[in-house]
């Protein structure tokens, strides 16, 4: 690949974010590949050093805004890697799919807040989310999944997150093989009253620390990624 190539590619990471290709695309030196469980597309991304300060993400044209609303979006984040790391122990990437009211159950556990409220808040964070390339969401299926920019995350991350997946409770899923009984649905389960919880997320401080730590990790949003989805 030659010069000319290369500065192309690192041109489109900054005013794209990541990108999907199919397998086998032939990339620069400095890209990352994550690839899809399918095995037929490969996520691809600028490979940052993981001690790279404001400085030197400036230097290659990588700083980024603030990111809307950063708490509410730093618990859905929280709440996505919850319900889509399948072990903790294992890497994080690719994780698994999960309905939308799975990772609600796990994001009303933040505050005690009206159902509509709760639900505007969690709407905004995740399409926000989505564009940043954080998770990947399906508007039409209601699904989720964690995005590229989580395969990026190195080992002082995970270890971070790891105590953020033991301090979260367990998302409710629906219940499977019981015919005998009517089932409950997620969403039903869901809008049970949680239990009390202070608005501002203060009921653990190891949860409260592993979600500040989710929180820092979205100040890499890149410009061009930050908006919502229409």
């Amino acid at each position: 690949m030659n010069t000319a190539d290369t500065a192309l590619w690192w041109a489109r990471a900054r005013a794209l974010g990541p990108a999907r290709h199919q397998a086998g695309t032939p990339a620069p030196d400095g890209f990352l590949r994550l690839l899809e469980p399918q095995a037929n597309e490969v996520w691809l991304l600028p490979a940052h050093p993981g001690t790279a300060g404001p400085w030197v993400l400036d230097e290659m044209g990588f700083n980024g805004p603030t990111i809307e609303q950063p708490n509410d979006t730093a618990r859905m984040l929280a709440a996505v890697v919850r319900c889509c790391w399948t072990d903790p122990e294992a890497p994080i990437w690719p994780g698994r799919e999960v309905d939308w009211e799975t990772v609600l159950s796990v994001y009303r556990t933040f505050g005690d807040r009206e159902e509509s409220v709760l639900n505007r808040a969690a709407t905004g964070a995740i399409r926000r989310l989505n564009g940043g390339g954080w998770v990947l969401w399906d508007d039409d299926r209601r699904v989720v999944r964690l995005g590229p920019r989580c395969g990026t995350w190195v080992n002082a991350d995970l270890t971070v997150l790891r105590e953020l997946y033991r301090s979260l409770p367990p998302p409710e899923e629906p219940e499977e093989d019981s015919p005998e009984e009517p089932e409950t649905s997620v969403r039903d389960v869901a809008n049970l009253s949680p239990a009390p919880a202070d608005h501002e997320g203060e009921a653990d401080a190891e949860m409260k620390d592993a979600v500040e730590h989710v929180g820092e990790a979205l100040t890499s949003v890149r410009p061009g990624e930050e908006g919502d989805p229409a």
